[in-house]
């Protein structure tokens, strides 16, 4: 992928991702340690699968759950919302709705008995899983003939990815900035 992307990779995106492979998955292990904040996932809420009514007004159904036995149905239950935001979202829109949305998630959280899971942990769950769209787009080049092929896929979602792993500032993750 970093090959394929050649000189059109920032050299600061270039050493991110090494780093992010590197760091990031003895950080998702370390998080499994807490169950707090732990639920079922759906796994790929992506706008396919999210039906909305048009006008606003009914009920929002999710479809098509990834159960399968090599899928995450556990996880940071905010991993579904950092999946749709960074992963689906243009970065512009994101930063402007992510924290709104995430107070909104946690408040509505607290109204309905869940305790103990305090917004600085939500915040630093929401930024460790958004790391993970960086494995979604890389996913996509797995295959050397998807690497051209689906370009058109992964390279946009990988920049978002990208994008969000600086706003959020995550290599605070591990760097123990948090």
């Amino acid at each position: 992928m970093i090959e394929t992307l050649g000189d059109t990779l920032d050299p600061a995106w270039r050493r991110a991702l090494v780093e992010i492979f590197a760091r990031h998955p003895a950080q998702m292990l370390e998080r499994t340690r807490d169950s707090t904040g732990f639920t079922l996932i759906h796994g790929d809420p992506n706008p396919g699968n999210i039906l909305a009514p048009i006008d606003g007004a009914g009920p929002v159904y999710l479809v098509d759950r990834q159960p399968f036995d090599w899928s995450l149905t556990t996880w940071l239950g905010v991993g579904d919302m950092a999946y749709v935001m960074v992963h689906w979202w243009e970065s512009e829109r994101r930063r402007e709705l992510e924290l709104p949305i995430l107070h909104h998630y946690h408040a509505a959280l607290e109204r309905r008995g869940v305790a103990g899971y305090a917004w600085e942990q939500l915040l630093r769950d929401y930024r460790l899983t958004a790391v993970q769209s960086v494995y979604v787009a890389t996913e996509w080049c797995v295959l050397e003939e998807d690497r051209t092929r689906v370009r058109w896929n992964w390279e946009p979602q990988l920049r978002k990815a990208m994008t969000a792993f600086f706003d959020l500032q995550c290599v605070g993750l591990w760097d123990g900035g948090d």
